[in-house]
């Protein structure tokens, strides 16, 4: 009996044995019935996902250079980091195993101008094409001409006529790498005519037309609605409407002169809710009245998302000033809907508390240096504070005419802050 050989890899295998228990029945190519096959290393996948992409069915008459082919195949997808196999004869045919290395999905994949099927109908018919689909791709687009070709049958399945393409996007909001999938000469004309929102009565008309402004006579962008989504939720919730909602577009032919789609986006607006108070989580270094004060968001008062922000920035800095500069919070909201209140319940992560390290300086003479060092308040030890921080970098900006550039490098294993201001490259 044959014993299971070294792993041969998609890009390097090299068959020069002969294989004396095969001998009498083939040729050390084969073919031989293929009994059976395994999948090691799996992760996201499962195995007859694994196994339908390599096209092997139980029966089948298989050779080794065929196996090769196949693993080349399934290295090519992008799909599989690594892919390699090991067989052994038994009686009732070769048994193979594949060991497969799954790559990263984690970049986020946008059918930008999809009006065609809702994301779940999208994403359900792609998880049939592509083993373990969830709205991600591979790092680095490895897989994306798998992907690209799997979402072009699904909408020549369905008779929509578009040439699709995969871009790269660099998000500037979340400081991430996604993908943009955009279909192109298409059958319907993209451009968005019209933007509606029914059941909205509260928010001014005039507010919602500018508030959908990035849409309007655009070709439609799923990003750019997501975008209008937000700030009209946004813009309920200054008005208290904390529990407004904006469905998903909803897109249709425009009726008017201008040829393309007319947009609804549906609102359920909600009731408004007052401030019914505060309760803080997590909060050792400054005491609940002096974060009170920082919020400032009044009992009673309309619960003005707006007001929330400015003093949770306002906390911020009273924690920055006391040297907890990577403290974070977090806020969910606790609704009575008797009383129409609502009260925020917000969780503070304070992190460590850092001090002033070392103070340099680059490209400033020798009498800059000598004069800034002497008007810098913080000696090292001290508690850094990063409000002062701020305050001297713009004063002193202003004062050498300019220029002035500030680098606060943490430490987050001593909890030190070493300062270096700079002018020049």
């Amino acid at each position: 009996m044959i014993r299971p050989r070294p792993w041969l890899l998609a890009f390097a295998l090299v068959v020069s044995a002969t294989w004396p228990a095969l001998a009498q029945q083939a040729s050390p190519q084969g073919p031989w019935p293929l009994a059976e096959v395994h999948i090691e290393g799996l992760q996201r996948y499962t195995a007859d996902q694994v196994i339908r992409l390599s096209g092997l069915t139980i029966g089948q008459a298989v050779r080794l250079d065929q196996l090769q082919q196949t693993v080349n195949h399934m290295a090519g997808t992008g799909l599989f980091a690594r892919v390699g196999f090991g067989y052994e004869s038994r009686p009732g045919g070769l048994v193979v195993t594949m060991q497969i290395e799954e790559p990263v999905w984690s970049v986020p994949l946008v059918f930008d101008n999809n009006i065609w099927l809702t994301d779940d109908e999208f994403a359900r018919a792609m998880a049939e094409q592509v083993p373990g689909f969830d709205g991600t791709a591979v790092e680095g687009g490895a897989a994306n001409d798998f992907i690209l070709a799997a979402a072009q049958r699904i909408l020549d399945a369905r008779g929509i006529r578009g040439r699709l393409e995969i871009l790269p996007r660099f998000d500037m909001a979340t400081q991430t790498m996604l993908f943009t999938m955009l279909a192109r000469d298409t059958t319907e004309r993209l451009r968005v005519c019209t933007v509606s929102f029914p059941g909205a009565s509260i928010l001014p008309a005039r507010t919602l037309t500018e508030l959908a402004d990035p849409l309007s006579r655009q070709d439609y962008s799923k990003t750019t609605t997501a975008a209008v989504r937000d700030a009209v939720v946004q813009a309920y919730r200054q008005r208290g409407h904390w529990r407004a909602v904006v469905d998903a577009p909803v897109a249709s032919p425009s009726s008017g002169a201008c040829t393309g789609l007319s947009i609804a986006l549906a609102v359920t607006e909600g009731a408004a809710y007052d401030v019914g108070g505060t309760r803080w989580t997590g909060t050792t270094a400054v005491a609940t009245a002096d974060l009170d004060r920082a919020l400032d968001l009044r009992i009673g008062s309309t619960a003005d998302s707006r007001r929330l922000s400015a003093g949770l920035a306002a906390v911020e800095r009273l924690y920055h000033a006391q040297g907890y500069v990577t403290m974070a919070t977090g806020v969910t909201a606790d609704f009575d809907e008797n009383a129409r209140r609502v009260t925020f319940v917000i969780e503070v992560r304070e992190g460590p508390q850092f001090r002033m390290g070392t103070l340099s300086t680059i490209g400033l003479s020798d009498r800059q240096t000598s004069d800034l060092t002497r008007r810098w308040r913080l000696a090292a030890g001290d508690v850094f504070d990063g409000p002062y921080y701020q305050q001297f970098l713009r004063a002193q900006s202003e004062r050498i005419g300019g220029g002035l550039r500030g680098e606060a490098r943490l430490n987050p294993e001593t909890a030190i802050v070493d300062v270096t201001f700079s002018v020049g490259g």
